[in-house]
């Protein structure tokens, strides 16, 4: 649980945008990166390899 708690707010340094409003609310947004939480690990899912390179340049910020 301790490691799910240290991964909490990558999603948000990943670029991960999910819709608030509407019966779409929850839904990430089109076009941006997809972050898949389980357990310890964290994977993001991108549309390219250019956006997959800027999401991992963020999250090494972090």
């Amino acid at each position: 649980m301790l490691l799910n708690v240290a991964l909490h707010g990558l999603e948000e340094a990943a670029g991960v945008r999910y819709r608030t409003d509407g019966c779409h609310a929850g839904e990430a947004v089109a076009g941006c990166p997809i972050a898949v939480r389980y357990a310890d690990d964290m994977i993001a899912l991108c549309h390219s390899q250019e956006q997959a390179q800027q999401v991992k340049a963020r999250l090494a910020e972090h």
